[in-house]
């Protein structure tokens, strides 16, 4: 007797939210070794991304934009990675901070952690498939943003 095989599940947000926090399990586990949080990880990467000087409010909107924490939250992990020396305040009008060498080396390790683990993570996932999951989660997300922006009295 042959039994066909099971359907594949349709994307939901119990399927989205199960692989985002098992791979994001990975990245806290990293980053608990060095003592920070989730949220500095994005900080820094958005220092990063800036160069070599950012605007403070320009990197606090990336967080909060990105991971949809308070600006409160996203203030205090900038503050926390100043007062940790990884970031500096540069000084200027509208204020400026910056990665200090020390930020530059944790981003490099997670970026290191990143590229170790995502093989394994998506290594024998066909391109095209990733693609296909790439188009319908950007989707996903342009339509989740649309709806907060609607709640918020945004658009």
């Amino acid at each position: 007797m042959s039994t066909a095989p099971a359907p594949a599940p349709l994307l939901d947000s119990r399927i989205l939210g199960r692989a985002h926090y098992a791979a994001r399990a990975l990245l806290d586990r990293e980053l608990a070794r060095t003592g920070h949080a989730f949220l500095h990880s994005i900080v820094l990467g958005a220092l990063a991304a800036e160069g070599p000087e950012a605007e403070r409010d320009a990197v606090v909107a990336y967080a909060v934009r990105t991971v949809k924490v308070s600006p409160a939250d996203a203030r205090r992990a900038l503050a926390d990675l100043v007062d940790g020396g990884h970031a500096r305040v540069a000084g200027g009008e509208p204020a400026r901070v910056a990665l200090t060498a020390e930020g530059d080396a944790l981003r490099a390790r997670l970026a290191a952690f990143s590229a170790r683990t995502a093989p394994q993570v998506y290594g024998d996932v066909p391109a095209e498939d990733l693609a296909v999951a790439a188009r319908v989660l950007l989707r996903v997300t342009e339509r989740a943003e649309a709806l907060l922006a609607r709640a918020d009295g945004r658009a």
